[in-house]
């Protein structure tokens, strides 16, 4: 499970509404100064991301507006959540490329714009097909994060665990 620490921003009757806090990893690399993403990073400043998380039945704890909680979601889940959004459109891509450069071979086609083409075509494929699998499982149980606890006054840890 990957564990996030967030504040209550919203208690609604069925969810709630939780802030968390965009990290960046620039801080802890060595070449933090002579790096553009850690400059980037800097001048756009920490974003915060809002999540609502549905209400269990009596297992929650009472929760108010300004509380400190950990959530989490489960590790398996987001992996493969990843590889099919950055793998599906890639393979797309080059599967794409090298049926038609094959096809090409066999046409004895000139030139390579039939090549790119059919990438291009298989990166858009491979995009929509990732997109419609995650947006259709984006509400299963498995994709979605769970109110895990509620942090002890004054500790608070804003580190992933």
């Amino acid at each position: 499970m990957i564990e996030e620490a967030a504040t209550v921003v919203e208690v609604e009757p069925a969810l709630i509404v939780v802030q968390t806090l965009r990290k960046s990893s620039c801080n802890s690399c060595a070449a933090n100064k002579a790096c553009g993403t850690a400059v980037l990073s800097k001048s756009i400043g920490q974003k915060h991301s809002l999540v609502s998380i549905a209400k269990a039945e009596s297992d929650e704890p009472l929760l108010a507006v300004g509380d400190e909680v950990v959530i989490g979601i489960n590790e398996n889940m987001l992996l493969s959540g990843s590889v099919l959004a950055y793998l599906l459109p890639l393979f797309g891509m080059l599967g794409f490329a090298l049926l038609a450069d094959w096809m090409g071979t066999q046409l004895s086609l000139q030139g390579e714009l039939h090549t790119v083409l059919a990438g291009v075509t298989g990166l858009l494929a491979g995009l929509y097909m990732a997109s419609f699998y995650l947006t259709k499982s984006r509400h299963q149980s498995d994709f979605v994060p769970l109110l895990l606890r509620k942090q002890s006054a004054g500790i608070v840890n804003h580190e992933s665990a």
